[in-house]
């Protein structure tokens, strides 16, 4: 029997039905429930409008809650996932959580979430304590919503019907009430009979924020729900969300690997690295002043420029930069913005070895003795010498920043 017809099989009977990732396996335990053996937490529950049961008591925390991370570790066998990680949210705040694949954002998420239990540490949300590692508060308690990346809408529920799946306290009227105005915030009022299929990828996800909105969550959790779109879409379905989430004043945390949408969307970022929050900051504070080499690179593209240190000086065939951090002998890592390149009548020596237009902008590629790779120069499109030109060229100061090698 198809997951479908199990659903409508559980419906009919008055019962609860679990819509588990592909590859769950189904089995009824008896006349009233339903179980599989997915991984816990993964499941989006519906409850027939017939049905009588009385739902359980949410986490009464206010519409926008703070949220407090003290020491938590998560550990897999032998790797910290998670390790001795601390913040603090306030209400109302958007916090972005980045990093590469593996840094162990997402598991943070589903750790405040209570998904997945704590090894040590501490969560409380609105000053309430929710996980310890001797257990805490069911994530249906918290007055937490969750957003994922491929928006788990029901494909077999209108679009109204998946808004009110998670109001099981409400009567069926107040509950429709409640999910019509979370539709129109929006913009898809007029859609609420349609099912999945049948809107665009950012109309789904638009349902799946105006279906973690309507409980009005002390805080959302947002694990990359941006990155099935196409880019155009992605920035109009961005900045609606952005708009919404600022009107609702909702607590958020945003997972994502796209610095882009860390940048315009959150009132600060922390950055990631192996279990750990290596910087916290404004998105300025992160792209002006990475505090490691692995920051830098995160945010922004760079020539980078191998050198040693000597007399507080790294010597370059790009030019001479200071490194007061850094001892003297010790290996150094140069990094020159692309923008701060400028051509000149003097200065170091180059040759243009290419250009491509970008559209508000031209990529030059600088061939310079000494440097294996071209630098990157961007430049206003039709700006500067042509290909095979030889040239002189400076470094802005504050266009370089120097690491520590390795």
């Amino acid at each position: 029997m198809t997951a479908l017809r199990k659903i409508k099989s559980a419906a009919a009977a008055g019962n609860y039905a679990f819509v588990a990732p592909g590859g769950a396996e189904w089995q009824r335990t008896g006349p009233a429930t339903i179980s599989r053996s997915a991984p816990s937490g993964m499941d989006q529950v519906y409850r027939p409008e017939n049905a009588e049961e009385a739902a359980p008591a949410r986490f009464a925390g206010p519409p926008a809650a703070s949220l407090g991370v003290e020491h938590v570790t998560r550990r897999y066998g032998p790797v910290a996932a998670v390790d001795d990680v601390s913040l603090a949210v306030a209400p109302g705040e958007i916090a972005a959580l980045v990093g590469h694949s593996g840094s162990g954002k997402s598991t943070l998420l589903r750790l405040i979430a209570g998904l997945e239990p704590l090894d040590a540490g501490r969560i409380l949300i609105g000053g309430r304590e929710v996980a310890t590692p001797e257990g805490g508060v069911p994530p249906e308690r918290r007055g937490v919503g969750m957003m994922f990346q491929d928006y788990a809408l029901f494909p077999h529920l209108t679009v109204i019907r998946n808004v009110t799946f998670g109001l099981r306290a409400m009567r069926a009227a107040e509950a429709r009430e409640v999910a019509i105005r979370a539709l129109s915030r929006v913009g898809l009022a007029g859609r609420a009979g349609d099912y999945p299929h049948m809107l665009s990828g950012g109309e789904q996800q638009r349902v799946a924020l105006a279906r973690a909105l309507a409980p009005r969550p002390g805080i959302l959790l947002m694990d990359e729900p941006f990155s099935n779109l196409d880019r155009r879409t992605r920035i109009i379905v961005r900045e609606d969300t952005f708009a919404v989430l600022r009107e609702a004043g909702t607590t958020v945390i945003l997972v994502t690997h796209d610095q882009d949408d860390a940048m315009r969307m959150a009132d600060r970022i922390l950055m990631m690295q192996g279990g750990r929050i290596v910087q916290g900051g404004s998105g300025q504070d992160l792209c002006r002043k990475p505090a490691t080499l692995q920051v830098a690179r995160f945010f922004a593209e760079w020539n980078e420029v191998a050198g040693v240190c000597r007399g507080g000086m790294v010597a370059t065939p790009a030019g001479d930069f200071p490194a007061p951090s850094l001892k003297d002998g010790e290996g150094a890592v140069v990094c020159i913005r692309p923008s701060g390149i400028r051509f000149g009548t003097a200065g170091r020596p180059g040759r243009i070895v290419s250009r491509h237009f970008l559209g508000e902008t031209e990529m030059i590629h600088l061939a310079v003795p000494g440097i294996d790779q071209p630098l990157r120069v961007v430049a206003a499109p039709g700006s500067g010498p042509g290909v095979g030109t030889a040239v002189s060229f400076t470094v802005a100061p504050e266009d370089v920043l120097v690491f520590p090698a390795g």
